[in-house]
C-alpha cells in the first residue's frame, strides 16, 4: 500500500490515476474501495478505523453548502496496445484481478462484469499507452461497485503491467468507473477543503474514505507545518445527491 498523500495533491493524483490508466490511487478503506496491482505483486491494506459519529457544528467545526456538478473523467481514446488476443488475455486478467480484491473485502465474486474495453492515450510524460478495462461488481449496499483496471505492454502479446481498483458506486450515479470515481474524488476533496478552515496551516495525511449510504466519510491526520503547533485528527463528511455534493461538515477530533 502507498504510503499516504498530503492533501495538496490528493486530488490530482486521483484523477491522473484514472486517465492515464496506470497509477495506484493511494487510500482506500476495505469494503469501500480496494486496490490490487501485480508485476510485483501487491497487496491492498483492506484495513479500515473507524470514526466516531459527527457532533453537530460547534467549536471547532466547520460546514458548509455547496452544489459541485457531475462530471466525468476526460481521456484520450487511442488504439489498444495488445493484438486482439493479448487484448483478451488483459481482460480476463483484469476479471480474476478484480475477483481477488472483491474475496479479499468479502464480496460477492459472482457478478462481476466487463462493461468496457478502450485504449487511453495518458498526458505526455504520463507514461507509454494502455488498455483499460471497467465494469461492475455487487457492492456493500444495493449500490453495484465500480472497477478500473489498465495494462501497459511489453510487445502487442504481454504485459508490463497491471493495475485494478475497486470503488463504492454512488446511488442517483450512472454504475461507470469515470463518473463515479470523481464523485468520489469531488467529495474527498470538498471535505480536506472544509477541512482547512479548521486546520489553515496544516497537511493531512492517513485519510481514509467510507460511503455510508449517501455520506463520504473522510478521516485522517493533520499535521502542522508550523512545528509550534499540535497535530489533530479530523472527520469530515460530504453528503452527495445524484453525484453532486450537497453539504459539507468537518470537524477537529482532539
Amino acid at each position: 500500500m502507498s504510503a499516504p498523500l498530503p492533501a495538496k495533491v490528493i486530488g490530482a493524483v486521483l484523477l491522473v490515476a484514472a486517465v492515464a490508466g496506470i497509477g495506484v490511487i493511494s487510500f482506500f478503506p476495505s469494503a469501500v474501495a480496494r486496490q490490487a496491482a501485480v508485476l510485483p505483486e501487491e497487496r491492498a491494506d483492506t484495513q479500515w478505523q473507524g470514526a466516531k459519529p459527527l457532533a453537530s457544528a460547534s467549536a471547532g467545526a466547520a460546514t458548509a453548502d455547496t452544489a459541485m456538478p457531475l462530471l466525468s473523467i476526460a481521456r484520450e481514446e487511442t488504439d489498444s496496445p495488445f493484438s486482439p488476443e493479448g487484448s483478451d488475455t488483459v481482460v480476463a486478467r483484469c476479471v480474476a484481478k478484480v475477483r481477488e480484491i472483491s474475496s479479499e473485502g468479502g464480496a460477492d465474486t459472482s457478478g462481476i462484469a466487463v462493461e468496457q474495453k478502450i485504449g487511453v492515450r495518458p498526458p505526455p510524460g504520463r507514461g507509454p499507452d494502455s488498455l483499460v478495462v471497467e465494469g461492475t461488481a455487487p457492492g456493500r449496499d444495493s449500490v453495484p461497485a465500480v472497477w478500473h483496471c489498465a495494462a501497459t505492454a511489453r510487445t502487442r502479446e504481454d504485459v508490463a503491467t497491471l493495475t485494478a481498483v475497486a470503488e463504492d458506486g454512488w446511488a442517483g450515479v450512472p454504475a461507470r468507473f469515470e463518473i463515479a470515481h470523481v464523485v468520489t474524488a469531488n467529495a474527498t476533496d470538498a471535505c480536506l477543503q472544509q477541512t482547512k478552515k479548521i486546520y489553515r496551516e496544516y497537511d493531512f495525511r492517513g485519510v481514509k474514505l467510507r460511503r455510508v449510504a449517501d455520506t463520504l466519510h473522510v478521516t485522517g491526520e493533520a499535521i502542522p507545518l508550523n512545528t509550534e503547533d499540535l497535530a489533530g485528527d479530523f472527520h469530515c463528511r460530504a453528503i452527495v445527491r445524484n453525484g453532486r455534493v450537497v453539504r459539507t461538515q468537518a470537524k477537529a477530533e482532539r
